[in-house]
């Protein structure tokens, strides 16, 4: 799977030249195109901080996207809860820690990979996590119960709460549906990251390779073919995007 991106005008800063501060958003473009840390005072107009924290997300979901489209073989999603009897469900430190374990144990021993998902419940505060993961290293059982005619299934060894289990199949929709899903739980928690992250990953995960050019024809050749994406971002900007499979 191979995807090129390409822009009416140069995108990435020749060597020798700095970032500038830009006057209407009072950040620099630094940090809102690669998502350098800011400070506590680093940032005093409103504005530039919504900015920011819409650009990290999104490059967030990228990452994540990234990462599903390069690991077919993610295919069950997993959705872990905590009885608070046992666990301080509004505590990402002790539920995270938990999961740690358990995600740990089953990495080593069992060859899992996972792209994971922290989220608060609807009361704001109890968290729980949904994970892509691949269900050839999980043990699982039917759990009596269907949602929209699909066998929902009970993981045989989270011994901390409660978890869902459905699989997914190999189809292209299939696989559309799985990036969905991780785009679904990103999106609801736009600018805030949950103990610190965005989401968590692990295991022998195939991950994306990068090269960087302001001239597409150097990937595509002389002749492009007809791209997949085109979007007029501005009189002047163009993005076009083409997808090999």
């Amino acid at each position: 799977m191979a995807s090129v991106c390409e822009f009416s005008r140069p995108a990435f800063k020749l060597p020798g030249w700095e970032a500038r501060q830009d006057p209407e958003d009072g950040i620099p473009e630094s940090v809102l195109d690669y998502g350098l840390d800011l400070g506590p005072d680093d940032v005093i107009d409103p504005r530039a901080k919504e900015i920011y924290l819409e650009r990290a997300t999104r490059r967030a979901r990228t990452a994540a996207f990234d990462l599903v489209a390069c690991n077919p073989d993610l295919d069950a999603f997993v959705t872990l809860t905590f009885d608070r009897s046992y666990t301080d469900r509004s505590s990402y430190e002790e539920t995270y820690g938990r999961l740690k374990i358990w995600l740990s144990n089953r990495v080593t021993r069992h060859g899992l990979k996972y792209v994971c998902v922290p989220e608060h419940h609807k009361d704001g505060e109890a968290i729980h996590f949904h994970l892509l993961a691949n269900q050839k290293s999980l043990k699982f059982k039917p759990s009596g119960h269907r949602r929209r005619g699909q066998i929902i299934y009970n993981l045989e060894d989270w011994r901390w709460g409660w978890s869902t289990l459905m699989l997914i199949g190999e189809t292209e929709t299939d696989r559309d549906r799985v990036s969905k899903y991780i785009y679904k739980y990103m999106t609801k928690q736009e600018g805030q990251k949950i103990g610190g992250r965005y989401y968590l990953h692990g295991g022998r995960l195939a991950l994306p390779s990068f090269a960087y050019s302001n001239d597409a024809t150097e990937f595509l050749g002389s002749e492009a073919p007809v791209w997949d994406r085109h979007v007029e971002i501005s009189p002047s900007l163009v993005y076009k995007e083409w997808n090999f499979i």
